[in-house]
């Protein structure tokens, strides 16, 4: 717009001094060279105002853009938070599956130590129903030895004295047959 108003006024001043042209028409050329004018300073306003806009757009993109890195960066932390969180959750997990395959483990071990005990006590119990006929036979066998040897005792007593009779019929055999002779 401005090189055609600087075209319209060079071609102005540059016509031969044969053409003389009116006041009226230099007029109209200012006027409308003026309102050219006015109109190259609206549209420089204009870009002024378009490039200060594009200029504020630009600041509020970076702005923005830095934001989003912000944003980024963070969700990137969070991912890597989210990720160790996970692989501690995996561990916990295995940890538990551990932890449940022991108490499995352990729960058939007592199992296994309550049927040995069980076991245990039911042969307690015969042993202690064996002892227990085995010391009353004791107790039995005890009182017949007891009794043989009561017994016995009379017996060597009896004999005792059956031998102290022969003895005594003996020596009266003896004697009678020494007088005898």
């Amino acid at each position: 717009m401005t090189a055609a108003i600087v075209q319209t006024a060079t071609e102005t001043m540059t016509q031969p001094p044969a053409v003389v042209r009116s006041l009226d028409d230099l007029r109209n050329d200012l006027l409308v060279a003026d309102h050219r004018c006015e109109q190259a300073f609206v549209l420089l306003q204009n870009r002024d105002a378009t490039i200060a806009q594009l200029q504020e757009q630009l600041a509020a993109e970076q702005h923005a853009r830095i934001l989003a890195e912000q944003q980024l960066e963070d969700h990137r932390t969070n991912l890597d938070v989210a990720h160790e969180e996970m692989a501690a959750l995996r561990a916990a997990r295995e940890a538990w599956s551990d932890l449940t395959q022991a108490s499995e483990n352990m729960r058939a071990h007592i199992a296994t130590l309550e049927e040995t005990l069980d076991s245990q006590t039911r042969q307690l119990q015969e042993t202690q129903l064996t002892v227990k006929q085995l010391t009353q036979e004791r107790t039995e066998l005890s009182t017949q030895i007891s009794q043989l040897r009561q017994a016995n005792a009379e017996h060597d007593t009896v004999r005792a004295a059956d031998v102290a009779q022969l003895q005594a019929a003996r020596q009266q055999l003896a004697n009678a047959q020494e007088e005898l002779q």
